[in-house]
């Protein structure tokens, strides 16, 4: 064979059909403008403030496969189980529905012996002292706002209880993956971070860490504060208290609409955004709040704090619609009325109790207690 048959013949098994690089452009921006447009942050994909891409979730990942008309199924289910153990790998088939033609696959992977599925947390005392030792533990936990630790009793699940679980995760894993490779979406999101292992950072979001400053305690706290008020974990759970995750979406929100967070701070008179409360019954709940920052960012505005020379009283407004300070005070009242108390009594037992002159002098991050006050006062005089 002469050399330029052979080179002829290289050159017809290795064509291809090349993708023009138009076509790829406008691919990633209709990513892009889906994501913009009509996923749902905590929906759809998650915001991992100080990362560059959001996480992918399945929701998100089905969404992207209607938009570009991909259709998927499990190919291969692989039972690897062992005595004891639930664990299953799933291959899943990513394929165009107008011809049929496969596009690409994903695998995915999930355990019965990975920490989320292997351990549950006690019902009760007697439950975990009526457990045997090797299949009960006291598992480490961080501390919210940087207070220490504390501890969980857990005990051990049944492989046998969690089995579906583990082979739907797995499924789901394999699928987030194939939408990823097929329609190139890791140019625009990451893996599902909620699958990673507690406490693991990828190393692609370590690169992007080191490049974009992280979210730390200071991110939601007031600047000008070197030893913060943070609520302690039973404060936490008594005042029904936002968890770590959801004071940072706060913060990320605020930076997707221009709104400092301090401005934010200042206007709802506390010192980190971890004393908002997830109580809907008091005034200036989580979900209000965000929806605050979103549908009207330009409220925060004349919120901005000042030098502490210069700063001047903020003239008291109306709230939006959406803060009102009604919910509170409603509820305050009608609680004292039902505990028999008049204004002048509850004024009275307010400032004895709490400091506060009236009603309409308590701050945001001690509604909650009063609310849990008056409620046992109602509960101690219908007794």
């Amino acid at each position: 064979m002469s050399e330029n048959q052979l080179q002829s013949t290289n050159q017809q098994s290795v064509s291809v059909t090349w993708i023009p690089a138009e076509q790829l452009t406008q691919r990633i921006n209709r990513m892009v403008e889906v994501q913009k447009k009509v996923m749902k942050n905590d929906v759809h994909y998650g915001i991992i403030p100080g990362c560059q891409k959001p996480s992918l979730y399945k929701p998100g990942a089905q969404l992207l496969c209607m938009t570009f008309q991909v259709g998927s199924k499990p190919c291969l289910v692989e039972d690897l189980s062992s005595t004891g153990e639930k664990n299953y790998r799933v291959t899943v088939e990513i394929f165009d529905q107008k011809t049929g033609n496969v596009l690409g696959y994903g695998i995915g992977e999930c355990s019965s012996m990975e920490d989320k599925y292997a351990w549950r947390k006690a019902v009760c005392e007697e439950e975990f002292k009526a457990t045997p030792d090797h299949m009960r533990r006291e598992k480490f936990f961080k501390g919210k706002g940087g207070n220490g630790h504390y501890t969980v009793q857990q005990i051990r699940t049944n492989p046998h209880d969690v089995a579906n679980t583990v082979l739907k995760m797995a499924e789901k894993r394999a699928f987030i993956d194939g939408a990823l490779n097929v329609l190139s979406a890791s140019e625009v999101f990451t893996q599902d971070i909620e699958d990673l292992p507690e406490g693991y950072v990828s190393e692609e979001d370590q690169r992007s860490r080191s490049s974009k400053p992280s979210v730390s305690e200071d991110d939601v706290q007031v600047e000008n504060n070197d030893k913060p008020n943070v609520p302690t974990e039973d404060q936490r759970k008594k005042s029904m208290l936002i968890s770590e995750n959801q004071a940072k979406r706060i913060y990320a929100i605020c930076k997707s609409k221009n709104v400092t967070p301090e401005s934010v701070l200042a206007y709802l008179k506390i010192e980190s955004f971890l004393w908002i409360t997830y109580n809907k019954s008091v005034k200036l709940n989580y979900e209000s709040i965000c929806k605050t920052i979103e549908e009207k960012p330009e409220f925060f505005a004349k919120y901005q704090p000042q030098p502490k020379e210069k700063k001047k009283p903020v003239k008291e407004e109306v709230l939006p619609e959406v803060m009102g300070d009604e919910d509170f005070l409603k509820m305050a009242k009608s609680l004292a009325e039902s505990a028999g108390m008049s204004d002048i009594q509850l004024n009275s037992q307010l400032e004895a109790e709490f400091s506060f002159k009236d009603l309409e002098s308590v701050p945001a991050d001690s509604q909650s207690n009063v609310i849990d006050w008056l409620t046992s006062l109602q509960d101690t005089a219908g007794a």
